[in-house]
């Protein structure tokens, strides 16, 4: 009787590839890849308090920042990039404070700040969005008492039809009103008008615009008309149309932490003109998640 044939497989065919596959050795499993390890550890001491910097350059995981005393870690700060900018009394208290920058590693923007006072243990006293200004001055403005911050108030950058390069920014002044610093800019109207001068002194479209709001801020709409009307030709034409604006985008200067200023928590809802005042019912405001204590 007749054997059947077992049939030949040809290369190509499903019998041929299923019998090629198995015939191969098992690929042995992929190694555990290792923890990302920060390219740079340095530490610095500030009061009682040991600060921590882990530096990976724009590589994950993101640079940060540890308040630590003993063992305890009190802080964290975390951004693409982070800094430590210094540490100095600013309260008049004796103890120091920290200030820390994070920056999220675009081209110039965007900063922001972030206060400590080291007391036992520390407390966060400012928490501030810079845009693209990376620092924070240190000023006696009032001549007396804690000294103040100034940074930048950035909310006409590209405004108006200007470019980034001809945009600038507007004064940022924070105030240590009870236990906590506050932008209190308004606060200050002699410093805002030098500042708008010194701005201004070589005329371009954002040093314009810079006198302009101050004077809006600090003399009123009559006060700043007054002086647009005195302006070349391209600059009192663009002023007369967008004035309305600009002094409508001022609502809020100076008053974004009232809710601080009133005793509200600082990181609680924000609703109303500008999110600077708070209601019941609202969509909670809340701060990165890198820079919550």
């Amino acid at each position: 009787m007749t054997q059947p044939r077992t049939p030949r497989t040809r290369p190509g065919t499903l019998p041929f590839l299923l019998a090629a596959a198995l015939s191969l050795p098992l690929a042995a499993p992929a190694a555990a890849q290792p923890a990302a390890t920060p390219t740079k550890v340095s530490s610095r001491t500030c009061g009682a308090y040991t600060l921590t910097l882990r530096e990976n350059g724009f590589e994950e995981p993101a640079d940060r920042v540890t308040i630590t005393r003993g063992a305890t870690s009190y802080a964290t700060v975390e951004d693409t990039m982070v800094s430590v900018d210094w540490c100095r009394d600013v309260t008049g208290d004796g103890v120091p404070e920290v200030l820390v920058a994070g920056f999220s590693g675009g081209a110039h923007c965007c900063f922001t700040h972030t206060l400590y006072s080291l007391t036992s243990p520390p407390r966060r006293l400012l928490t501030a969005f810079s845009a693209h200004s990376s620092g924070l001055d240190v000023r006696q403005l009032d001549g007396r008492g804690p000294l103040e911050l100034v940074g930048s108030d950035w909310r006409f950058a590209y405004a108006y039809g200007m470019s980034f390069a001809e945009s600038a920014p507007l004064p940022a002044v924070y105030s240590f009103l009870n236990g906590q610093y506050v932008e209190n800019t308004r606060a200050f109207p002699g410093f805002m008008q030098t500042y708008a001068r010194g701005m201004n002194a070589d005329p371009f479209s954002g040093g314009v615009l810079v006198e302009y709001a101050t004077r809006a801020v600090t003399q009123g709409a009559a006060g700043a008309d007054t002086w647009a009307t005195a302006q070349p030709a391209s600059f009192r034409a663009w002023l007369t149309n967008y004035g309305p604006d600009i002094r409508q985008d001022l609502s809020d200067f100076g008053l974004r932490d009232w809710p601080t200023r009133a005793g509200l928590n600082a990181d609680g809802a924000r609703s109303g003109i500008g999110g600077a005042f708070t209601a019941p019912g609202t969509r909670a405001y809340r701060p990165s998640r890198r820079n919550r204590a």
